[in-house]
C-alpha cells in the first residue's frame, strides 16, 4: 500500500547508488539521503542556499561575465542552480551520520606520544646525525 509513496523515485535512486559508489573520507560510509519533492520546502530550502552561497554566486557570476575568466562558466552554472533550486523535480541532500568511529583527541595523543621520543632522540643528536648524513660526501 505504501508503494505510491515511492513511485517517480527510480531516477533518484539510481543516482544516489552511483553517488554511493563516490569515495568518502576514511571510506565511512556514513551517509544518509534526504529526498525533497513538497514544493513549500523546496522554496524554503531555495532561499536558505540562496541566503548561504547564492547571492555570493550570483554576485561573482555577474562580476566576472564577459571576461573570459577560468571560472566564468562554472559561476554562471552555479549562479543559475541558486536562482532555480526550488523549480527541480527534487533536492536530494546527503547527510553524514555520526562522527564516523573515530576518536580524534585519542588520535592525536598516541600519536604525540609516538613522536615525542623521536624529536627528543632527533634534537639531541642532531650533530651526529648530519655528520653520519653527509660522512663520505665530496666537496667542490
Amino acid at each position: 500500500e505504501r508503494l505510491h509513496i515511492l513511485e517517480g523515485f527510480e531516477i533518484i535512486f539510481d543516482a544516489i547508488d552511483v553517488a554511493e559508489q563516490a569515495p568518502s573520507g576514511g571510506n565511512q560510509g556514513s551517509r544518509r539521503w534526504v529526498v525533497v519533492r513538497d514544493p513549500r520546502v523546496k522554496e524554503q530550502v531555495a532561499e536558505l542556499y540562496m541566503a548561504t552561497g547564492g547571492q555570493f554566486m550570483v554576485g561573482a557570476r555577474d562580476k566576472i561575465a564577459g571576461t573570459g575568466h577560468p571560472q566564468e562558466r562554472v559561476m554562471e552554472s552555479a549562479a543559475y542552480l541558486a536562482e532555480h533550486l526550488a523549480e527541480v523535480p527534487a533536492i536530494v541532500i546527503p547527510t553524514i551520520i555520526g562522527v564516523g568511529g573515530l576518536d580524534w583527541p585519542a588520535i592525536a595523543a598516541a600519536a604525540t606520544i609516538f613522536l615525542l621520543p623521536v624529536m627528543i632522540f632527533t634534537i639531541l643528536l642532531r650533530k651526529h646525525l648530519l655528520r653520519g648524513i653527509t660522512f663520505g660526501a665530496v666537496r667542490k
